[in-house]
């Protein structure tokens, strides 16, 4: 069993600047992604969790950071690929792949994508108790990392502009 879960959101950030940290710098917008996250351009260690009803839920990640495809024609696109696996007792948590991607809506806005998917572990029973009530631990640590991904890129652009506008 596989379940994929897909978010978007439209951002106040020029296509430029997003393919610019999505490309060069992939790491300063996901190590605030994660909390207490650090790491370099491949790999960043961090945890990932959420609050469910009054019981905090997660896990420390390694969240990889894979290849950049950017396409041109006939419209841009940014892409970059990301994995996360539990730091330790890998067997007991899923196994994150997915895709990040960015394509301009106008000169100043961006529509950021996040599209993935994940494996239950521990087979049926893993299966079983994700269709029951993990499922929404998942996603929940997904939204979480997702939101904090997008203001960590809105973050890194307001710098940017900062320091390339020092009136500002």
């Amino acid at each position: 069993m596989q379940r994929d879960v897909f978010h978007f959101k439209t951002v106040e950030v020029p296509y430029d600047v997003a393919r610019r940290f999505m490309r060069d710098d992939p790491a300063r917008i996901f190590t605030p992604a994660l909390d207490g996250g650090a790491g370099d351009c491949e790999q960043i260690a961090g945890s990932i969790e959420i609050d469910v009803e009054g019981i905090v839920m997660g896990a420390e990640v390694t969240l990889e950071i894979g290849e950049f495809e950017e396409i041109v024609t006939p419209l841009p696109l940014a892409k970059r690929k990301i994995g996360w696996h539990a730091s330790e007792h890998e067997a007991i948590f899923p196994i994150l792949v997915g895709e990040l991607e960015a394509f301009p809506i106008d000169d100043g806005r961006t529509q950021v994508t996040f599209t993935c998917h994940y494996r239950p572990p521990l087979s049926a029973v893993g299966a079983i108790a994700d269709t029951v009530y993990l499922h929404r631990v998942a996603e929940g640590c997904l939204d979480r990392f997702f939101e904090r991904l997008i203001a960590s890129l809105i973050d890194a652009a307001g710098e940017l502009s900062r320091t390339h506008d020092p009136g500002a």
